[in-house]
C-alpha cells in the first residue's frame, strides 16, 4: 500500500483510534473529517423521546454516522475543504456555503441545523462545553487559552478591555480569526485531539435547514437538508411546527413564532403563536438561549428542543451563556456557535437568526459535512481528472501521474511557480517519506507554509503557494519546519 493518501488516512486513523478519518471528494483533495455515530434524542436529552437524533435521517434513510469536518471550512477551487491550519472562508453569503460544498460531489453539504444543534445536545449531555476564541484569540474566561491569528481585525478603538496587539497611529490591531485548529484541545467539542474544533468562536456558521420568515419557525424536515435539496426562499419543501411538534405548511393559523417582548420589535424573543410585536431591521433581540421563554399558555414541543431553538434546561444557564439574536422580520437564516468578539455568548448553543440569506461578513463561515464516507471517482470539469497522463491542474497549467484507481496523485507534490506547475515526486513508505529526486526548478513563489495535521506536529500538507493560487496537495509531502524541501533521509510522522 505504497500511496500517500492510504498512509496518510490510515496515521489518521490509527492515531485518533477510528475518530478521525480522511476522506477524498470529486477531485481527489482530502479533508479531515470527524466520525459521529448515531445517538437517540433521548441519550443527549434527558425527558427526550428515545428516537433517533434528527440529524442522522436524511430523505428517509438512518444512518449510522456522519461524517463533520474537523475544522471550519477553507475554500480551493471552488470548493470547501476542512483542513488544518487554515484560515477560515469569509465573506461567504448563505447560497454560497451551501454551494461549494455541494461542489464536492454526491453527499457533501454544508452542515446543517440540525446537526450542529445534535453536537450541542452531545457535549451538554457528555459534561464538555468547549471554549474557543471568542475574544480576539482566546478564550475570555480562558485567557491563556490562544489561537495563532489568521485575521488582522483593525478598529479605530481599542475593543474590549484593551484587546488590541498593535497600535499604529489611529489604527488598533486586533486578532479577529484564527487558523483552523490552532487553539488548544479545550477547543474541540470533546476536549480532544480527535474532536471537532471551534464549534465555540472563530467564526459564525451558516446552518441550513431552518429559517424564520415573519418571525414564524420554518425547518426542512429531519436532517433533509444535508441532502442538498432546495432551501430557496419560494421552496416548497419548508415546513412550519405546530404545538403539539406538527409539521404543516407556513402560514397555516397557530404555528410557533418568535415574537419579541418589545413593542417595537426589540428585546427578547419570546415564543408564540402569534407575531404580537413585529420588528425591522432597525431593531434586533438578544436574550441568552438559556433564558429564552415561551408566552403563558403555548407549548413548547421537543422538536424545538432537539432542533436548538429551545432550551430544555431551564435552570439559569442551563446551556451556558450562549445568546441568541434575531429578527422576526422577512427571511432570516441561522448560523451558529458565535465569533471571536461575542465573548461568554459564544458557544454550542449560540444562535443568530439575525441575518438574510445574501448578507456575508468577516466573521460568518460555515463546515462541511458528509453522511456517508464514499469516495466518489473525480469527475471535476477543468481540474483533475480521472485519468492517467498530463491533467489540467485548477489554473490551466498540468498535472502528471494522477491515479484515477486511487483516487489521488500518488507520490506527488505539486507546486505552482507562476503559471506553471512544478512537481517534487516521493517515495511514499508508511511512517517515514523520502525524495525521490529533487524539485526542479526552484520550489516555491515565497515561502512554504505548513498545515499541522493530527500527527503530533507533524507537516502532513504542504501548502503551495503563488500570487493567486493556494493548493493543498494531494499527497503528503512533509517539509522542514523551515519551509524547505527535504533533500536527503526520511522526515518521521
Amino acid at each position: 500500500m505504497n500511496n500517500g493518501f492510504d498512509t496518510l488516512r490510515l496515521s489518521v486513523e490509527a492515531k485518533s483510534g477510528g475518530k478521525n478519518t480522511v476522506i477524498l471528494d470529486d477531485v481527489g483533495m482530502p479533508s479531515i473529517m470527524v466520525r459521529v455515530p448515531k445517538f437517540k434524542i433521548s441519550e443527549v436529552m434527558p425527558g427526550g423521546p428515545a428516537e433517533w437524533h434528527p440529524m442522522f435521517i436524511v430523505n428517509g434513510e438512518l444512518r449510522d454516522v456522519l461524517y463533520i469536518g474537523k475544522y471550519g471550512a477553507c475554500i480551493e477551487n471552488d470548493r470547501a475543504y476542512s483542513l488544518p491550519y487554515r484560515d477560515p472562508a469569509a465573506w461567504v453569503d448563505f447560497d454560497r456555503a451551501r454551494q461549494v460544498c455541494r461542489n464536492k460531489g454526491p453527499g457533501w453539504h454544508c452542515m446543517t441545523n440540525a446537526e450542529f444543534a445534535g453536537l450541542a445536545l452531545w457535549c451538554k449531555a457528555n459534561g464538555y462545553m468547549p471554549t474557543g476564541n471568542n475574544y480576539c484569540g482566546c478564550d475570555i474566561d480562558h485567557r491563556h487559552e490562544k489561537g495563532v491569528q489568521s485575521y488582522d481585525w483593525v478598529l479605530n478603538y481599542n475593543w474590549g478591555d484593551g484587546m488590541a496587539n498593535k497600535i499604529e497611529g489611529s489604527a488598533y490591531h486586533h486578532t479577529g480569526r484564527v487558523y483552523t485548529g490552532s487553539g488548544p484541545v479545550s477547543w474541540a467539542h470533546d476536549g480532544t485531539t480527535d474532536g471537532i474544533y471551534d464549534l465555540n468562536g472563530n467564526m459564525w456558521e451558516w446552518t441550513p435547514g431552518m429559517r424564520l420568515v415573519d418571525g414564524e419557525i420554518q425547518i426542512i424536515p429531519d436532517n433533509n437538508s444535508a441532502g442538498n435539496v432546495d432551501e430557496s426562499p419560494t421552496s416548497t419543501l419548508w415546513r412550519a411546527i405546530m404545538p403539539d411538534g406538527a409539521l404543516v405548511a407556513p402560514g397555516t393559523a397557530g404555528t410557533l413564532k418568535y415574537d419579541a417582548t418589545n413593542a417595537n420589535g426589540s428585546g427578547a424573543f419570546i415564543l408564540n403563536t402569534t407575531v404580537e410585536h413585529p420588528g425591522t431591521d432597525a431593531v434586533s433581540t438578544h436574550t441568552s438561549f438559556s433564558a429564552l421563554t415561551a408566552k403563558a399558555g403555548v407549548e413548547v414541543p421537543d422538536i424545538l428542543k432537539y432542533l436548538g431553538l429551545f432550551p430544555y434546561d431551564t435552570t439559569e444557564n442551563g446551556h451556558g451563556k450562549d445568546g441568541f439574536w434575531g429578527r422576526n422580520n422577512g427571511e432570516r437564516l441561522p448560523f451558529r456557535g458565535g465569533c471571536w468578539h461575542d465573548g461568554a455568548a459564544s458557544g454550542v448553543f449560540a444562535c443568530s437568526l439575525h441575518d438574510p440569506r445574501a448578507n456575508s461578513w468577516n466573521n460568518v463561515g460555515f463546515r462541511a459535512a458528509l453522511p456517508w464516507a464514499r469516495l466518489p471517482v473525480p469527475t471535476g470539469a477543468g481540474t483533475v481528472q480521472g485519468i492517467k497522463g498530463p491533467v489540467s491542474s485548477p489554473d490551466g497549467g498540468k498535472m502528471n501521474g494522477y491515479d484515477a484507481a486511487s483516487r489521488v496523485m500518488p507520490n506527488a507534490a505539486q507546486h505552482i511557480k507562476g503559471d506553471r506547475l512544478q512537481s517534487c515526486l516521493f517515495a511514499v513508505g508508511p511512517g517515514s517519506m523520502r525524495p525521490r529526486r529533487a524539485c526542479s526548478p526552484a520550489p516555491l513563489v515565497g515561502r512554504a507554509r505548513l498545515c499541522m495535521a493530527l500527527l503530533g506536529s507533524a507537516p502532513l500538507f504542504a501548502k503551495c503557494e503563488s500570487v493567486n493560487q493556494n493548493l493543498c496537495c494531494g499527497a503528503v509531502a512533509p517539509l522542514h519546519p523551515s519551509g524547505a524541501m527535504p533533500r536527503r533521509g526520511r522526515a518521521k510522522f
